[in-house]
């Protein structure tokens, strides 16, 4: 027994000294770091911490991270609208504008609420009784999408069941109140007469999917040819020779919408606005028209553009009695979506032109 407890007294005593010896928990946090810490006294305020680095190596600098690439669509880009002065009053309207400077998509005014239906619905719609759609990519860039309603008589129209659901108002018997009967030089020099491309007496011929896939490419190549020419004059300014080549293209394919629209927007450019509302109402009775990405796309500014709007205003106000310049200024306000001053001159055209069955269509749509 005496052994024994000696023993333990003896074990006893060395397990004290070593705990006494051993540095405790507290030690540990108090020994210095050969590399500082966050918010270490030698560091500037905010600076990372030293690594702690092998003798003999070194880190590489860590290669620099490129920045992100932004991609913006054309349906997205912010593209600067028409500068509006302070206070400026559409001719006709006693809407407002309460301010002044650029013009985004969407941003702007106070005016009618609008939908977005998801992309598809957008797609359709951009497609929607666009023949050859695919040869224009590039410069079509979309059309009217995020209205409130549509009129009936595009929901009866082939392939248009995008809109069935949103659709209002009723059809219509076909009358262009604005046509100009022009006769035009034919192979004959002794016969005058309409190429079957620019007679809007008549509803564009807009081909089915299969007759589009039964037209010649020869055909398709030609035309797509003329409106590449046209579009290079229209963007030059030599507007008359854009016209030239855009006659010659609805010729060859006069179901082509958006052949039609630009060939009215070469008459627009050149202050032809009878020739012009004739050709654009022809198109809108067969679907939506251009959004702003197209529309501005094919000027070599915006400044340009807004020159010729403003030509087009200063002539609608000298001519209060005439429809034609009332119906092609609110086809332009509906391509800056400035839907209140497009009601406006719509209206101002019904009034003027009875047999105007389009604008009031397009009005009730956008009053829904």
């Amino acid at each position: 027994m005496r052994v024994n407890t000696l023993g333990l007294l003896i074990l006893n005593a060395v397990l004290v000294v070593g705990l006494t010896a051993s540095p405790g928990p507290a030690q540990y946090r108090r020994m210095p770091s050969r590399a500082p810490a966050i918010g270490h006294a030698s560091l500037p305020r905010g600076a990372p911490p030293a690594r702690s680095v092998a003798p003999g190596r070194s880190f590489a600098p860590r290669p620099a991270v490129p920045p992100r690439t932004t991609y913006t669509t054309p349906y997205r880009s912010p593209t600067a609208r028409p500068t509006i002065p302070p206070g400026y009053r559409f001719p006709g309207s006693a809407y407002r504008y309460p301010s002044s400077g650029y013009r985004y998509p969407g941003y702007y005014g106070p005016r009618i609420g609008t939908v977005n239906r998801g992309t598809r619905f957008v797609a359709g719609v951009n497609r929607f009784n666009r023949p050859w759609w695919r040869h224009h990519y590039g410069w079509y860039y979309g059309a009217w999408y995020n209205w409130p309603a549509y009129p009936a008589f595009w929901a009866n129209l082939p392939g248009a069941y995008w809109l069935s659901p949103w659709w209002t108002g009723s059809t219509f018997v076909y009358e262009n109140p604005y046509y100009l009967y022009v006769l035009y030089p034919t192979e004959n020099p002794y016969i005058l007469g309409v190429p079957r491309g620019l007679d809007y007496s008549q509803p564009l011929p807009v081909p089915t999917e299969a007759q589009e896939n039964r037209t010649e490419s020869a055909t398709v190549n030609e035309a797509m040819a003329c409106l590449e020419r046209g579009r290079v004059y229209f963007k030059a300014g030599r507007y008359a020779d854009a016209t030239s080549e855009m006659d010659r293209a609805v010729t060859l394919l006069p179901g082509d919408r958006s052949m039609q629209e630009f060939r009215a927007l070469t008459l627009f450019a050149r202050g032809e606005y009878e020739a012009a509302s004739s050709a654009i109402y022809s198109v809108l009775a067969a679907g939506p028209g251009w959004n702003w990405e197209t529309m501005t796309g094919l000027y070599p500014d915006v400044q340009t553009y807004t020159a010729h709007l403003r030509l087009l205003e200063a002539y609608a106000r000298a001519h209060p009695t005439e429809g034609s310049p009332h119906f092609l200024l609110g086809y332009h306000y509906l391509v800056m979506n400035e839907f209140n001053a497009a009601i406006d001159q719509l209206r101002a055209a019904a009034k003027l032109s009875p047999s105007d069955k389009v604008s009031p269509a397009i009005v009730d749509a956008l009053s829904r």
